[in-house]
């Protein structure tokens, strides 16, 4: 039985990471109403396979008569076909939904013709799997193949470098390109100190695409002044020196941050916070900001200084590293309490650790999402310094994320468990996922004593979850609260409506104005707006 390249462990490997990512693109893809697809270069049609087990009409093709033998002996249900790419023979096959390429641009001596073909064959979206060359110039580097059913047809190819691909791509007639924001999870699809990036993952298109995954890139054209002599400085000289300027622009306390946290990696910085206590500052963004006294949610910090009280019960739900849960668990003192949701297992450490050293032993931690059922969920933990992008969607952040599996409870069946009659304060920051917490909290808002809520309102994490923020608004309005945005010094505003929400809103139920009285800016307009129980 013959051993098929395709079957190694290593080639079964980068398969498997590269279908994940061509799932979560084919997920955002869902409104182009994809119906077929062609697969390039198919090999034994393990790709071809997989994308008809999503439900598509798949035609698939390669060059090697072998290959596409074997092909029909694994997968009789399918159509192949036997073309070159370079050909333009291939284009009788007509033309579909969805193109894929996948290792097959690097092993051509034309890819630029391949390209040219590859846009006669798309409707409407092409997706480029591609080894790629070292070059930040559109250029294309000649190798030699050794034979094999993976390989070059001829022993030699050319392989284009990324700015050549996404040139091409342009050159061809596609109107819009786009690059991964995310790469597959394997070696070949990252840069070390060793080597650099020898993969990509490229999106062209006939039409303009919606997802988180996806940002679009613009040509490099070359010209005849690329032949110009100019001084050669080494990249890593050049980087080096871009490096010693942006340090030598920094404060004083950037500088220090950046050299504690290259000398101490992994290392927690502990920074006393305004309100006195101890903040464990690891290498992120937050605490960056943090531990280099850059300004901080300093409204809505004098806000909830000015309205908690001692003896009162606040619930923290997305308390990441426990900021709010820390100035809280001080205003409340020991007849209070506080309870931190946190979902990621790496925040409720550090949480827990900031709760330790200050010793908050009026906090519960709950190691829990919230939102309106009671179910397991994806969460998205991001790798990077932007911790606080950790959502039950997709984030934006320019990293790679981490998805795990967390268990997801709502407010009203919380506090029935755990016989809490009341709840005085409610702070929700959940990137995009506030509605779905505050629905399922309906029980809270409508009761005796609803809770002053501190809500994060910003379109676009809520779009992710498929509404506007003006809807949370809506839905607070529905449930008798007052909105309210926040100026200097705590003081609140009523919030007037807007196209586009981008800040944390203050909501205060109607019976309970007189609480925050003190707080309201009597303006000519809050006034007409807001009357004040005496």
């Amino acid at each position: 039985m013959r051993n098929w390249a395709f079957d190694q462990e290593s080639a079964v490997l980068i398969n498997k990471r590269r279908m994940e990512l061509l799932d979560r693109l084919l997920v955002d893809l869902k409104q182009l109403e994809l119906k077929n697809a062609l697969d390039t270069g198919c090999g034994v049609g393990i790709f071809s396979q997989h994308v008809a087990s999503l439900g598509l009409k798949v035609v698939a093709f390669d060059a090697r008569p072998e290959n596409i033998a074997e092909a029909k002996k694994r997968y009789p249900g399918l159509e192949f076909h036997i073309y070159d790419i370079e050909d333009t023979k291939v284009l009788e096959l007509g033309s579909f939904d969805l193109t894929l390429c996948f290792g097959l641009l690097y092993h051509l001596e034309n890819p630029s013709r391949a390209i040219r073909n590859l846009h006669e064959l798309t409707d409407k979206v092409l997706i480029i799997e591609s080894m790629i060359a070292p070059d930040k110039r559109p250029m294309a580097t000649l190798i030699t193949e050794g034979p094999s059913e993976t390989q070059s047809l001829h022993s030699l190819a050319l392989v284009p470098s990324e700015a050549y691909l996404i040139d091409m791509l342009y050159r061809a007639g596609f109107p819009i390109v786009y690059k991964t924001t995310q790469m597959p999870d394997h070696e070949d699809f990252r840069a070390t100190f060793l080597h650099h990036r020898k993969r990509t993952f490229l999106v062209a298109s006939k039409v303009k695409l919606q997802s988180p995954l996806l940002r679009q890139v613009s040509e490099q054209r070359l010209t005849l002044n690329t032949w110009h002599r100019r001084i050669y400085i080494p990249r890593k000289v050049a980087r080096l020196g871009r490096m010693v300027i942006r340090f030598l622009r920094m404060s004083p306390r950037e500088k220090l941050w950046t050299f504690l946290t290259r000398l101490l990696p992994g290392v927690p910085l502990p920074v006393r916070l305004g309100f006195g206590s101890v903040w464990l500052a690891w290498n992120d963004a937050l605490s960056k900001l943090i531990f280099t006294h850059m300004p901080y949610e300093e409204s809505e910090q004098e806000f909830v200084k000015h309205f908690l009280m001692p003896g009162m019960t606040v619930f923290d739900v997305g308390a990441h590293h426990g900021f709010y849960t820390l100035l809280a668990s001080r205003l409340v003192g020991a007849k209070g309490r506080v309870v931190a949701f946190e979902p990621s297992p790496r925040e409720v450490k550090r949480l827990r650790w900031n709760l330790m050293i200050n010793r908050c032993n009026n906090c519960l931690v709950e190691q829990l999402a919230v939102g309106s059922t009671d179910q397991d969920a994806d969460l998205y933990v991001c790798l990077g310094q932007r911790t606080g992008f950790n959502s039950l969607r997709l984030p934006d952040a320019q990293e790679p994320t981490l998805t795990i599996t967390v268990h997801t409870t709502n407010l009203d069946k919380y506090v029935s468990e755990h016989k809490i009659d009341h709840v005085d304060f409610l702070k929700i920051d959940v990137e995009g996922g506030e509605l779905e917490v505050l629905k399922g909290g309906v029980r809270i808002l409508d009761s005796g004593s609803p809770p002053v809520i501190l809500c994060e309102v910003q379109d676009l994490r809520t779009r992710k979850w498929g509404y506007e923020g003006h809807e949370i608004l809506e839905f607070l309005e529905h449930h008798d609260y007052q909105p309210f945005s926040l100026a200097a010094k705590g003081r609140l505003r009523p919030c007037m409506k807007k196209a586009q929400y981008d800040e944390n809103l203050v909501f205060v139920p109607r019976t309970r104005l007189h609480n925050v009285a003190d707080c309201i800016e009597r303006a000519r307009e809050s006034e007409e707006n807001v009357k004040i129980p005496q």
